[in-house]
């Protein structure tokens, strides 16, 4: 079984966060169909029984028709849909709320640098008897486990050794970009000029297309570790202390 794949609804944000793993501060306006994604959501799902699909972005309430694409998403298969957003919308929509959990299985809210709302009143708007399932406040100190990412060629670049022994710890958070499918959001949606090349080229061979892919293939790479990078902080302690 396959515990989830993120897709992104949209690739940028209304959000600038450095530590965005999913590189939307440097990412061009792109809205996606849920189209885009399906086929190949449901030839992993028939190879290994895909369990939730995580629709997340950039931020995709800035999708024009999100209740479609979630509605067309979730009728594609038997699967839960969890949806991840950073809020922004709490204010002026908090009806919103009541709406999206009606379509999702997981409303999920993380709460950012850029986000206004207290802490007691981001509680009030997105908790409640049908409110958010989850809300993470990432603004405080050491609420997440990411270290902050710069976007140069010596902060997630240099620092990569595909050969090191480190291995990324993390096996679940499998990531759909472009019809293939990567083993974590870093890899999935980095851009050649944000990150070195040894990172780059290990990106480049590390993903699995899904559409010309085989059952035996796929299984073969799910076998797979990636090599670990110094973004989480799993699985490459000797690296952050050098």
């Amino acid at each position: 079984m396959i515990g989830h794949i993120d897709i992104h609804a949209v690739e940028h944000c209304n959000y600038h966060c450095r530590d965005c793993g999913h590189f939307s501060p440097h990412k061009t306006a792109q809205v996606h169909q849920a189209a885009d994604f399906i086929p190949d959501l449901q030839a992993v799902h028939n190879w290994a029984e895909l369990a939730e699909v995580c629709v997340l972005g950039g931020e995709p309430f800035l999708h024009p028709e999100l209740r479609a694409f979630l509605r067309d998403i979730r009728n594609a298969g038997d699967w839960r849909i969890r949806l991840v957003t950073n809020g922004f919308w709490g204010e002026g929509h908090p009806e919103w709320v009541r709406e999206y959990k009606q379509i999702v299985d997981t409303l999920q809210v993380c709460l950012h640098g850029e986000t206004r709302l207290t802490w007691p009143e981001a509680q009030s708007v997105f908790c409640g008897a049908h409110g958010a399932d989850e809300l993470w406040d990432k603004r405080q100190e050491g609420s997440g486990g990411w270290l902050p990412l710069l976007f140069s060629e010596t902060d997630l670049g240099d620092r990569f050794d595909p050969s090191h022994p480190y291995l990324c710890s993390w096996r679940e958070c499998y990531a759909l970009h472009e019809g293939t499918l990567y083993h974590c959001a870093v890899q999935a949606y980095s851009e050649q000029h944000l990150v070195g090349r040894a990172f780059w080229a290990a990106r480049n061979t590390d993903g699995f297309h899904v559409a010309t892919g085989t059952k035996e293939q796929f299984e073969q790479w799910l076998g797979r570790h990636s090599a670990a990078c110094h973004f989480c902080r799993t699985g490459y302690e000797g690296h952050l202390q050098e």
